[in-house]
Order: C-alpha cells, then structure tokens, then sequence
C-alpha cells in the first residue's frame, strides 16, 4: 500500500491538469494545420481556374483554341475531359 503525502497528492492533480492541456493543445495545433492545408488546397485550385482563364482568353482572342486543345493532348487523359476539348478518347 502506497502512502501519498499531500504534497504528492497536489503533485498528481497539477500533473493531470498538464496532460489535459497537452491534448487540448494537440488537437487545437491539428485543427490548425487541417485549416492551412484546407486554404492551401483552395488557394491552388483558385489558381489553376485563374491559369486556365488566362489562357482560355488568350487562345480565343486569337481564334486558336482548337490549337491550345491540341496542345493538350497529351496532358488529358480521362475521356471526358477529352470530349469537353474536342479531342477523340484514348485507345485502351
């Protein structure tokens, strides 16, 4: 049988009152970097659709976005992303 002396006793709860901050802090620090890596994924999808435009606009105003879909070719490779620009499916 273990006998704690009242010192101990307080030693035990600050202790306990510690480990509740600690998982406290770890999961406001998880719910922290889950928000970054949320804006970090919105802010490269909000720049891909600002990439796009940019060269939607500069292909149309030359009246060459047959070509800019050519060009793509090679980069598209899911067939619905083939027929939004024109080009034929790819042959499995």
């Amino acid at each position: 049988m273990e006998i704690k002396s009242e010192k101990g006793i307080n030693s035990e709860k600050k202790l306990e009152k510690l480990r509740k901050k600690a998982k406290t802090l770890r999961a406001r620090i998880a719910s922290e970097e889950a928000k970054l890596k949320r804006q970090a994924k919105k802010d490269e999808t909000r720049l891909k659709i600002l990439v796009g435009a940019y060269f939607l606009n500069k292909y149309e105003k030359r009246d060459a976005l047959a070509e800019l879909f050519r060009e793509m070719d090679g980069f598209l490779t899911r067939d619905n992303d083939r027929k939004l620009a024109g080009l034929p499916p790819l042959k499995n």
